[in-house]
């Protein structure tokens, strides 16, 4: 995806491509409200997971070790992304952006993730390839086999006395705001990601919401909470169980007109009920405007 667009736009950011054809209002938006803390909506939502639960003890059966809901919902946000592109957008420099890859990163605060891992995922996976995919970054992150260049920038920043570091952000701020970081910087950043997902599930606690920030190029966060359980009757008025996931969405308003937000969300919770759709690949694979 990453050079699909190469040589369309002359001056550009590495990660993305400017949007020049949506709607005026929409590209004018990034100018009138100005921070991705302003700009985002959080939308709290409750999706039936009896058969995606049932589906994934399947899965680890067949040999998928590890398995869990957080493979699910980020292959649930590739699918909706190959199927509603917009939602892959991304504002920086106060312009509007597609971004060229599909990037996750996965944050967790119990024993599964205790650390940002991320992995460049494709339109066109299934919810196998983002299982292994997955799996390949977390083996990286283990063994110590990743692309520490963020790190090392860090490191070096905290070296500095505080008037330096703070001139030091700055500088970082001001090339990330021209779209001068490298795209080695961009992809080892915690801050630049298609999505953002924190697993709270392995730590039993709610899904409670995690705001967006300002520095980088993060549109959207998902938060899953702790899975519950509850006995609700049926159509014959018996009383059956039923399996619930709570989590929050944070989404940079400005990517695209409400409508479209709350449809990918829509599309999103369908497949997180429904993942054997997620074990075939897309038809087709849409592209963002151009």
């Amino acid at each position: 995806m990453a050079q699909r667009y190469a040589g369309k736009q002359l001056i550009g950011r590495p990660d993305g491509r400017r949007l020049r054809t949506t709607p005026s209002g929409e590209r004018l938006l990034p100018m009138l409200v100005r921070t991705r803390t302003e700009a985002q909506e959080h939308y709290r939502e409750s999706i039936e997971i009896s058969a995606a639960a049932a589906w994934l003890d399947g899965k680890a059966r067949e040999g998928f070790d590890g398995i869990g809901m957080a493979h699910l919902a980020a292959a649930a946000f590739v699918r909706t992304a190959a199927r509603l592109p917009y939602i892959n957008r991304f504002v920086a420099g106060h312009r509007l952006f597609a971004r060229e890859e599909l990037d996750v990163l996965l944050s967790g605060i119990g024993e599964t993730y205790s650390s940002d891992v991320k992995a460049r995922l494709d339109g066109s996976d299934t919810v196998a390839d983002v299982y292994y995919k997955l799996l390949r970054a977390f083996d990286d992150f283990r063994s110590g086999d990743r692309d520490r260049a963020a790190e090392r920038v860090t490191d070096f920043l905290m070296l500095l006395p505080r008037f330096l570091l703070r001139f030091g952000i700055q500088i970082m701020r001001l090339l990330d705001y021209f779209g001068l970081l490298s795209r080695r910087v961009l992809f080892a950043s915690p801050w630049h990601a298609s999505l953002r997902l924190f697993d709270n599930a392995p730590a039993g606690l709610a899904a409670n919401a995690m705001p967006l920030s300002n520095l980088g190029s993060t549109s959207v966060n998902i938060t899953l909470g702790a899975m519950r359980s509850t006995l609700e009757p049926d159509d014959g008025g018996h009383l059956v169980p039923r399996r619930w996931l709570d989590v929050d969405i944070a989404v940079d308003s400005r990517i695209a007109t409400k409508a479209q937000i709350e449809k990918a969300i829509l599309y999103w919770k369908h497949y997180m009920a429904e993942p054997h759709e997620l074990e075939r690949a897309p038809r087709r694979v849409l592209d963002d405007d151009n």
